[in-house]
């Protein structure tokens, strides 16, 4: 196992809370949509809370979602037709929208302050058919896999409030070796390489769905069937 690494780097800056809304369209079906939180917002252990909205989960393994906002210009250059769903936080349902970090500079296990509270990453997002949807893109989730541009979840250690324009600071990084990037390229590539999987299944700071993926593809050999 690799030596804790003690750190406190200022890593981030948070441009953007946001929370999910509830609505209901002219046949009476809910959607949802991520709305900004104006003024503090207080991270716990199983979501985001505003003043007036709050987005809740029983897994506190993915409390918060993260999507890098490093990511947007990118996907307006890729995406030209969805530049005005481009032009604010949101779009790919994040809670977190920030400035200066990536799947491919963030590694699993990362314990970051962000405002009063403190986070680890847990596991990366696994984009569904709702980003299709919403960019009416068929392929988008999968894109977003494949360039590792997919965001990720943080489990709440310590709750506490943060706001827009707070810095997000590295506290901890136990596993140096081991990015989001890296770990992605092995699950959504389909790895089979037993050493690598014998790693990652029991790596104790991913979450619990990743590690099971991972232990599973040992067990029987071959990879799920999952079309990421």
């Amino acid at each position: 196992m690799n030596p804790k690494k003690h750190t406190q780097k200022e890593t981030g800056l948070v441009t953007g809370l946001l929370c999910r809304h509830i609505f209901l369209d002219e046949q009476g079906q809910k959607y949802s949509v991520k709305r900004p939180i104006d003024g503090k917002a207080f991270l716990g252990r199983h979501g985001i809370e505003g003043q007036q909205e709050k987005e809740y989960y029983d897994d506190c393994e993915n409390a918060l979602l993260h999507y890098a906002y490093d990511h947007y210009e990118y996907w307006r250059q890729m995406l030209p037709e969805s530049e005005q769903l481009l032009h604010h936080p949101g779009a790919f349902s994040e809670n977190i929208s920030a400035l200066g970090m990536t799947e491919h500079t963030v590694c699993i296990g990362d314990i970051f302050r962000i405002g009063q509270a403190e986070v680890q990453v847990s596991y990366g997002r696994e984009a569904c058919h709702t980003m299709n949807e919403r960019f009416g893109k068929p392929d988008m989730a999968r894109e977003m896999h494949k360039h590792s541009r997919n965001g990720w979840f943080y489990r709440v250690l310590n709750e506490g409030h943060t706001q827009a324009g707070d810095t997000i600071v590295l506290l901890e990084r136990p596993r140096p070796d081991w990015t989001l990037a890296r770990i992605q390229d092995c699950l959504f590539g389909k790895s089979m390489e037993r050493q690598t999987l014998q790693v990652l299944s029991r790596l104790p700071e991913l979450a619990a769905a990743w590690k099971n993926i991972f232990a599973k593809r040992l067990e029987t050999g071959k990879p799920e069937e999952n079309a990421y």
